[in-house]
């Protein structure tokens, strides 16, 4: 079965043409997230057309997109290199029932003629010209683009009134470029069942339930009840998973704590699940946002998407490694260095959600409530010693119009004698309409841009009525002093939610992990950026406020530290090297003025000790960084215009493994 059909001749001149605006259409559809069979050609004959558009076989789901010869009593195709009718007034209920049809093809819908026949017969829509119409062959003359916009409305999920204003405007826009625009524009007719229909909405086969979940216990019942913004359908990990169906195939569990790594690919896995008494193919899109407490739809921005084929009725699906959505080269996202993750899904009958009427607050609460095939990842692990400090930046976000709302912090789960303080911009606080509960200003930290609030007592705090101008948001900071009391390997979980009229409309969760100095086996350091082994000199005494500890080097480099020399000095690639560190050494790099400058810059910084010591070798002699290479390094600069990647540097031929780790090592 396949949602689309293409048919499209090519044996004479008037339907090379038409062929011509078909070609590619496959690919472009498929990259929609839709299966397509194109009957391409000699393969467009009466016997395939039945095949695939036969209502008792129902191989065609949704749509039958036809370029070609046409007249009022039929639309052709090709047999033995001739036009052959193959959907007529006799058939067409066969073949069209419960499906859209769009033919550029001539007089299919003129008055009783084929078109208006088969919408008689239950053909949902029907698009197509009332007397004979003109193609023009050339990519100068945009006609296919023209065509394909009413293609794209309709897979977009339109109704099918939409898709043909939005074809007789992109018509209009071309009035001015060619006679046939006009000509045909005026000869569109589109005869339809009922209004409001799409190709989404109406199709050949049953509607189905898919859902993502929100949270653990969450069932995919409208509306949803129980928490947001805590998705553990979404997965997210640095190396791809050999066998991701077996790793994150129970669903009682919680894979994923949205540990993204900026500057590295990073792989997405999807969990969704069928409520319905019918499989389904699940087309995916996932986006992301800063760390906000409501990800709503203007903050969004694309990552990629996948189809999870055939969904097993009232089960559940795993994306398989064929699944997988790549997110290259993970961008900085600037003050706040941590991501919202949402994905949205759309079964058959069951479209993606619209988020186009989404305005206000109110809106975007009943808007995440009510939809059952959309979920987001707000999730933050921050590790700390007890006593230590952690600041973590995020975004309140308001709407396209002015938002009042309340900002709570709870705080119940972390141990006694714990500091929650929260920084809050300044325009967002109206003297006497906002409040607090819980919780007091800290007038040492109050600046002429921000306030500093903290919980007074152990348990919720709240500031209510904070008011943000349309289409606005502001950055704000959670402060975590965490208890000296708190148990070693604990997770304690704070969560900042925004409300809007009591309700809860999107939140941030931080899992406070606390770990003992003494028994983790490594330690950065903040002011350094660096990570070392728990037993290195470097770290002893230091204040628990300047220290983050770690069981897992990976996890302390995907939060932005890079290996200490003193103790960590050991063989490394592009892709171990923090987003923040790389940055630094492309600026110079990028900059410097010639090859001179480079390997002095080098060999100043790092100095003969250190090649002697060498990152476990004995006795390296020498400077790594020579002439010849740091020539090549200028000449390759200059190729590319800039180095933006640390990996365009390291697979320059002959700088190799020692120059390049030399290159990097200079800048810590």
């Amino acid at each position: 079965m396949v949602d689309i059909l293409i048919i499209r001749n090519k044996c004479d001149p008037a339907t090379v043409a038409t062929n011509w605006i078909g070609k590619g259409l496959k690919s472009h559809l498929k990259s929609k997230g839709y299966t397509v069979t194109d009957l391409n050609d000699a393969q467009a004959t009466p016997a395939n057309v039945n095949y695939w558009l036969n209502y008792g076989n129902k191989r065609t789901k949704k749509v039958a997109i036809c370029f070609d010869h046409g007249s009022c009593g039929a639309f052709y195709g090709e047999k033995n290199n001739a036009v052959t009718p193959v959907i007529t007034k006799t058939n067409a209920e066969d073949l069209t029932k419960e499906l859209h049809v769009y033919t550029f093809a001539c007089s299919t819908s003129g008055n009783s003629c084929v078109g208006q026949t088969a919408v008689k017969k239950c053909c949902y829509s029907w698009l197509g010209y009332t007397e004979p119409v003109y193609v023009i062959l050339g990519e100068y003359m945009p006609l296919k683009e023209c065509i394909w916009s009413y293609i794209d409305a309709m897979v977009a999920g339109k109704t099918i009134e939409q898709c043909e204003a939005i074809l007789k405007q992109a018509y209009k826009d071309r009035f001015s470029l060619h006679w046939i625009f006009k000509y045909n524009h005026d000869r569109l007719r589109l005869y339809k069942k009922q209004s409001g229909m799409s190709i989404i909405t109406h199709n050949r086969c049953p509607s189905v339930d898919v859902y993502i979940r929100d949270n653990l216990k969450d069932k995919g019942k409208e509306p949803s009840q129980g928490s947001l913004a805590l998705s553990p359908d979404i997965i997210i990990t640095l190396d791809p998973v050999p066998n991701p169906e077996k790793k994150f195939g129970d669903m009682s569990k919680n894979y994923g704590k949205n540990e993204v790594e900026i500057g590295n690919d990073n792989h997405i896995y999807l969990r969704v699940s069928n409520k319905s008494n019918t499989s389904s193919d699940v087309h995916a899109k996932v986006y992301f946002a800063p760390l906000t407490t409501s990800c709503v739809p203007s903050s969004w921005e694309f990552i990629g998407e996948t189809i999870l084929k055939n969904v097993p009725a009232h089960g559940y699906k795993v994306s398989s490694k064929k699944d997988v959505i790549v997110w290259k080269d993970v961008p900085d996202p600037g003050n706040i260095h941590h991501f919202c993750v949402i994905a949205s899904i759309a079964g058959s009958g069951d479209p993606h959600p619209d988020t186009s009427g989404i305005h206000t607050g109110g809106d975007y609460w009943k808007f995440v409530r009510d939809h059952n095939n959309i979920a987001n990842l707000n999730i933050r692990m921050v590790n700390s010693v007890p006593d230590g400090l952690s600041l973590t930046n995020f975004r309140i976000q308001g709407f396209p119009s002015k938002t009042i709302c309340d900002i709570e912090l709870d705080a119940k789960a972390l141990p006694a004698g714990s500091s929650i303080g929260i920084k809050i911009r300044r325009n967002m606080f109206k003297k006497g309409k906002t409040t607090l509960k819980n919780m007091y200003e800290r007038t040492s930290r109050t600046s002429r841009t921000n306030y500093w609030f903290y919980i007074k007592k152990k348990g919720v705090g709240i500031i209510k009525n904070l008011e943000i101008p349309p289409g606005n948001g502001y950055q704000s900071t959670v402060e975590v002093k965490l208890s000296g009391n708190a148990q070693n390997d604990k997770v304690y979980p704070l969560r900042i939610s925004q409300k809007i009229s009591g309700k809860i409309i999107g939140s941030v969760t931080l899992l406070i992990h606390s770990l003992n100095i003494k028994q983790v086996q490594y330690i950065a350091v903040k002011s350094s950026h660096l990570v070392h082994k728990s037993s290195c000199p470097a770290v002893k005494n230091l204040n628990p406020e300047n220290i983050v500890p770690y069981n897992s080097i990976e996890d302390a480099r995907i939060d932005g530290f890079d290996w200490a020399l003193d103790c960590l000095n050991k063989s490394f690639t592009s892709k171990n090297v923090s987003f923040r560190l790389a940055q630094k050494v492309l600026r110079f790099v990028n900059k410097v003025g010639d090859s001179k400058t480079l390997c002095k810059k080098v060999e100043d910084t790092l100095g003969i000790g250190y090649y002697k010591g060498g990152y476990g070798k004995t006795q390296k002699k020498g400077i790594s960084l020579i002439r010849t290479t740091a020539n090549r390094i200028i000449k390759r600069r200059k190729e590319l215009g800039k180095f933006t990647s640390l990996q365009q540097i390291d697979e320059i031929p002959y700088v190799g493994k020692d120059t390049f780790i030399d290159i990097v090592n200079s800048f810590k």
